[in-house]
């Protein structure tokens, strides 16, 4: 458990993603450009602005504007999370995603971000209304580095992680 912030982030949510990335052992720094699809309140835009990356906040409402005043790095484009803009996705190395969508929806597009060569991590809500789909759940787990949490900070929720397999360099050995 995580020591909550009440004063500090529009939301609550920003409690899931420090589990997630804790978990996962993903650490965000000022190297990154994150991508918060869906974004609004922006819990966890804070998470990744604190670590110190360039945040793009993607929603189609846009968030508290506290966050803009106490984050320098961190910006607000109109949009729908699933379907940000090439240039946005091409400069992106970790992409966030707390939206409340279909989770056959998101699959689609994750697969598609999967092809994305500077992404190295991506971390997803799977907002599953009424019973949860096994054979989903499974296409999301089957994907090559994906992980699946139920986290403290779930409820009936899941979420996603996948990191992008560093294969290390030659030894110059052989």
């Amino acid at each position: 458990r995580f020591n909550e912030d009440r004063t500090g982030p529009p939301s609550r949510a920003y409690l899931k993603l420090q589990e997630a990335l804790t978990l996962a052992g993903i650490n965000l720094s000022a190297t990154d450009t994150v991508l918060d699809l869906g974004a609004t309140p922006g819990g966890w835009s804070y998470v990744a602005a604190q670590a110190g990356a360039q945040v793009e906040m993607i929603d189609r409402s846009p968030p508290d504007e506290r966050l803009f005043k106490r984050f320098a790095r961190l910006s607000f484009r109109r949009g729908d999370g699933l379907n940000p803009s090439h240039e946005l996705l091409a400069s992106a190395t970790v992409l966030l995603s707390d939206m409340a969508c279909e989770p056959a929806k998101l699959l689609d597009a994750v697969q598609a971000w999967l092809a994305l060569p500077n992404v190295r991590a991506m971390v997803c809500t799977l907002k599953f209304h009424g019973l949860s789909d096994k054979k989903l759940l499974e296409r999301f787990a089957a994907v090559t580095g994906a992980e699946i949490y139920h986290l403290w900070y779930n409820g009936h929720e899941v979420t996603w992680v996948w990191k992008r397999k560093v294969i290390p360099a030659s030894s110059g050995i052989g």
